[in-house]
């Protein structure tokens, strides 16, 4: 963490500010959520990011809102007014979840005839009995069955997150670092998803940044 620090003390795109996310149709909202995800991490690498409530305003009444992710002249022109050295924008591809429930199964199997009831003196006594596949009472002294449950009712949560992220320089309004990813965790919710995809996409900015003298 102390070569981070050290490196981040002198880069050209330490100061940051974070616009919300453009968002693909269809997908869930998250254009806020991962955003501010980003802005955590970000800081937490020792970059200087701008604090949303002085963003959001400028980001909302800009041409560049909904659109950002494209429009790299309109966010270099909102990090211009904010007074930093670049602008991190983002478009969400991908942000669903789904629950998938599967009954239980079950399969009707015939029931041994009670041997009582073939005795030829003092046979059992017969009674009525629900049969599941005639679904009605029937002789227990004649042909019965029963339902045996083969397989337990089960819940699949299906979750998917994909975002693409660029950083865009304010004095040139050039895109100098891009990226993307995404994720697909069996059993966890999109923001696990989405919390897993900023994980590594601030580890590999941190990483490009160091490399290439960002």
């Amino acid at each position: 963490m102390k070569l981070v620090r050290d490196y981040m003390a002198h880069s050209p795109h330490r100061h940051v500010s974070v616009l919300p996310f453009d968002r693909a149709p269809g997908q869930k909202d998250l254009s806020q959520h991962a955003a501010d995800m980003m802005e955590t991490k970000l800081r937490r690498l020792e970059f200087i990011v701008t604090d949303r409530q002085k963003v959001r305003p400028l980001y909302y009444q800009s041409s560049s809102k909904d659109h950002s992710f494209d429009d790299a002249k309109g966010a270099a022109q909102i990090g211009q007014v904010l007074g930093t050295q670049a602008v991190l924008v983002g478009v969400i591809d991908e942000a669903y979840e789904r629950v998938s429930k599967t009954p239980a199964q079950y399969e009707i199997v015939a029931n041994p005839i009670p041997a009582c009831c073939n005795r030829p003196t003092n046979p059992c006594s017969s009674t009525l009995v629900y049969d599941p596949m005639v679904q009605a009472y029937v002789d227990s002294c004649g042909p019965t069955h029963r339902k045996i449950q083969i397989s337990p009712a089960s819940t699949l949560r299906l979750a998917g997150f994909a975002v693409r992220l660029r950083l865009v320089d304010v004095a040139t309004g050039d895109v100098f670092w891009e990226s993307a990813e995404q994720v697909r965790p069996d059993g966890q919710t999109v923001y696990n998803a989405a919390d897993q995809a900023t994980d590594t996409l601030s580890d590999r900015i941190i990483e490009d940044f160091m490399k290439r003298g960002l």
